[in-house]
């Protein structure tokens, strides 16, 4: 699996074609995206690596600086509109061991634009590499 990523075993991947696109969707929203078709079992682990790392980035986040503090306009993360109902549904069907970081209580499942935008910055390159024939490693 990639570096820097969570691992996972073919039978701990919960996301479907439509929702790990929408996670790519939503984490690299500027880049093409292949059809859901096309997306193979390395990318269903890579969307829910991301996913997972982009939670655990936003926990973190929210204990260095808490949400209070935080620009309205960072709160919420460009895309996060039409992409939150498929990914809350897909969250909940996380093992909580997955993230590095306990839950936060009393708080939505949502990822700012600061914590997408260090995920999508930190693991691009590897997204773009893999739409030009590379395979994840």
């Amino acid at each position: 699996m990639v570096h820097g990523l969570r691992p996972f075993a073919r039978g701990q991947v919960v996301l479907s074609r439509p929702e790990a696109r929408e996670v790519l969707r939503f984490l690299f929203p500027l880049d093409r995206l292949p059809d859901e078709k096309e997306l193979t079992e390395a990318d269903l682990a890579f969307a829910q690596g991301l996913l997972v790392e982009a939670v655990d980035e936003e926990r973190r986040l929210r204990v260095e600086e808490p949400p209070e503090e935080l620009p309205a306009a960072e709160r919420v993360a460009a895309g996060w509109g039409p992409a939150a109902p498929v990914l809350a549904a897909a969250l909940k069907r996380f093992d909580p061991a997955w993230q590095s970081r306990p839950a936060i209580e009393d708080v939505e499942a949502r990822i700012s634009e600061q914590a997408r935008a260090g995920v999508s910055t930190r693991f691009r390159a590897l997204w773009l590499a893999r739409l030009l024939g590379a395979p994840l490693i």
